[in-house]
């Protein structure tokens, strides 16, 4: 499972911090006039699914971890 979510992280990083960019954008005020509240949408339906999808690996890899960590203490 690991290996999964190891491969897939610089991807959900890059897309994390593309989001992040356009957001401040929008804030600034780079994009506010431009961009229209069902763009606005779209990219916070973007941003929810990119949580969604990092807050599985991060459940994934806690599976792992407590996997790991009983079968140390069995040894």
């Amino acid at each position: 499972m690991s290996e999964n979510v190891n491969s897939d992280d610089s991807l959900l990083i890059e897309t994390a911090n593309s989001h992040s960019i356009s957001m401040e954008n929008m804030v600034d005020g780079g994009d506010v006039v431009g961009t229209s509240r069902e763009e606005m949408g779209q990219e916070n339906i973007s941003l929810k699914t990119c949580l969604t999808t990092q807050n599985s690996q991060v459940e994934a890899l806690n599976n792992d971890l407590k996997t790991s960590e009983a079968t140390i203490n069995k040894l």
